[in-house]
């Protein structure tokens, strides 16, 4: 079912129909009310949970308002009762089992607004693939993913940007796993490191790839899962790590038909050496969505230095430019600026942000400094 035409005084959330969210209130006082309206004598969940189109469980946790469900399936069932749905009826889950991050940017008001500020620099091409995978219609809860470049291109900065950006309710959670391989004299390690350190994130005292996939499975089964893996050191292991560990998950949580769940499942690669393409895997291009499937590898696009000039870093620098210490009027002139931070770093994104850094702070914080504080959840 399509979403309804609202109220104009309630504006609309980009692509709500696919948000996960749970009802405010109101909006859970509005269903009890018509519920006990339909349903004078008391109701049996299944067979409303029928008739609206949407599954027991579903039901089950509208109900509960614990955990988010999809807007879309909250309007089948209050279209089922005749009544209407409007966005405040509706709020993003709070479903986090941990204690609030107590994030150091957020201690200082101009170091959270550099980090919200530096969240519209560029990688627009990756973000605008996350977006196109939210919004396809068939098996779009379920992906792999490659991120690639060549090191200090902000890899890691850009996964928790773009988990954090467009699944905000998943970012809270415990279902966030990074597996960063230790650095090791040897090139690479054996892929029997990678299933012990997956194991210990899924609970496992011994790990193999097949309970990697049961345990992971029975995480995803409790909320949305997304796994990081940062292959610098296991290069040769990836196909490994897609066939034995993540088509057989997909396949196993594809062919789970009991419930009615409505989590996603993730999986990002981290490549920081530029070095994808010496895996023996296929790796689909994400410029043909006609290829794009969950068991398959999507490529992002390759991340590149902010342009060939400054004018790029002016763009953003423009609409900084409080933050950056040459508002208008000042003797300070933001094309000056955005000049001096290219000359600095010639466009190398992780360099880019060290230089925007020094400026807002002072000189007082490196971008390494900024990093760590920004606490990574992936």
């Amino acid at each position: 079912m399509s979403c309804k035409a609202l109220p104009v005084t309630n504006s609309k959330p980009e692509d709500i129909n696919h948000k996960s969210v749970v009802l405010t209130d109101p909006g859970y006082q509005k269903l009890i009310t018509a519920l006990n309206k339909k349903f004078p004598q008391g109701y049996v969940i299944q067979q409303i949970a029928a008739e609206a189109n949407i599954h027991r469980t579903t039901f089950t946790r509208i109900l509960e308002r614990k955990l988010g469900v999809l807007f879309q399936k909250i309007d089948n069932l209050f279209s089922y009762l005749d009544i209407d749905l409007e966005y405040l009826d509706v709020k993003s889950p709070n479903n986090t089992t941990q204690t609030p991050n107590n994030n150091k940017t957020k201690s200082d008001p101009k170091l959270e607004e550099l980090r919200d500020s530096l969240l519209q620099l560029n990688y627009k091409k990756q973000c605008k693939l996350l977006e196109d995978f939210r919004e396809r219609e068939n098996n779009c809860s379920r992906g792999a993913f490659l991120i690639q470049g060549e090191a200090k291109k902000g890899q890691r900065w850009l996964v928790n940007r773009l988990v954090k950006q467009n699944f905000p309710y998943v970012y809270k959670t415990d279902n966030m796993i990074p597996i960063l391989p230790h650095h090791t004299k040897e090139k690479d390690f054996h892929i029997d490191e990678v299933w012990k350190q997956l194991g210990e994130k899924l609970g496992l005292k011994k790990a193999t790839s097949e309970k990697c996939v049961d345990a992971a499975f029975r995480r995803w089964q409790s909320g949305s899962l997304i796994v990081t893996f940062y292959a610098d050191n296991i290069y040769k292991e990836i196909p490994k790590l897609i066939n034995d560990f993540w088509i057989p998950l997909e396949k196993k949580v594809d062919s789970y038909t009991d419930e009615e769940i409505e989590y996603y499942l993730l999986v990002f690669l981290i490549d920081s050496n530029n070095c994808a393409t010496q895996w023996e895997l296929e790796i689909v291009d994400s410029d043909n969505p006609n290829n794009w499937h969950p068991q398959k590898l999507i490529s992002l696009p390759k991340i590149d230095n902010f342009g060939n000039n400054y004018k790029e870093i002016l763009s953003w620098c423009t609409l900084h430019r409080n933050l950056l210490g040459c508002p208008e009027n000042s003797s300070t002139r933001v094309k000056d600026v955005a000049k001096q931070i290219w000359d600095n770093s010639q466009g190398v994104p992780e360099d880019t942000f060290h230089q925007i850094c020094q400026i807002v702070s002072k000189g007082k914080l490196s971008w390494s400094q900024f990093e760590a504080a920004l606490e990574y959840k992936l």
